[in-house]
């Protein structure tokens, strides 16, 4: 199975849809379908099956950019786009940055809310990564809540190519409009503990989602490395 059908699979799963659902939808048969699980998507029917997805091609193609529960592309805006210098040496990434979290103001609306300018960072560094410039991310980290590992005032790189939760990888979410960067560990009955790395403080509490849960929060990237930190 390929990673586009892969992707379709697990949106149904979060939906709560079947194939059969998906083939109703799309206005063919489930046989029709069947084959396409076989044989793949073609070509002439992404723009189809986005459309119905509530997704972009793109991100039926590639997963290149993380979706909401619905399946709509939060990270269309031009502010969020990267560009590429004319030395093909660097590129112009997005910096998002968590102090414009709830608390400082009136919760985000939108994942643009969160923009705070563009950092150069060199191709060769998102490609020792396996980041595609268009899904590169600067995260600014507030607060001591992944202390020792990330501290206040750190900048992270990250991916926002996120096909699958991995476990105890960091991750950067939004959440009841806050931009949150925990630690996700998967259990053993399937669901997920968020947890922060400082232990020291009481008023980190981890948190556990069902799987199902799990994939309805909207995940924005992956932490991929430490960038910036100032002594």
């Amino acid at each position: 199975m390929n990673e586009m059908i892969e992707r379709v699979d697990a949106e149904l799963q979060s939906r709560q849809w079947s194939r059969a659902d998906l083939a109703r939808k799309l206005g063919y048969s489930e046989q029709r379908l069947m084959n396409w699980w076989k044989r793949g998507i073609p070509a002439s029917e992404h723009s189809r099956v986005a459309k119905v997805l509530d997704w972009t091609v793109d991100h039926l193609l590639t997963g290149s950019a993380p979706t909401s529960a619905s399946g709509q592309s939060k990270e269309n805006h031009s502010l969020l786009e990267a560009s590429i210098a004319s030395d093909q040496m660097t590129t112009s990434v997005p910096v998002m940055d968590q102090e414009f979290s709830a608390g400082q103001g009136a919760a985000a609306q939108s994942i643009e809310d969160f923009f705070d300018g563009h950092r150069d960072i060199s191709l060769s560094d998102l490609d020792a990564h396996g980041i595609q410039p268009s899904n590169a991310r600067i995260i600014k980290i507030r607060g001591d809540s992944m202390w020792p590992t990330l501290w206040g005032g750190d900048e992270v790189l990250a991916d926002t190519h996120v096909p699958r939760l991995t476990s105890s990888k960091i991750y950067a979410f939004e959440f009841d409009g806050e931009l949150k960067v925990k630690r996700f560990t998967k259990k053993m009955d399937g669901s997920w503990l968020i947890s922060s790395d400082n232990k020291d403080d009481p008023a980190y509490t981890d948190e556990i989602v069902s799987a199902h849960n799990a994939q309805q929060l909207r995940v924005i990237a992956e932490v991929k490395k430490l960038v910036s930190r100032n002594l």
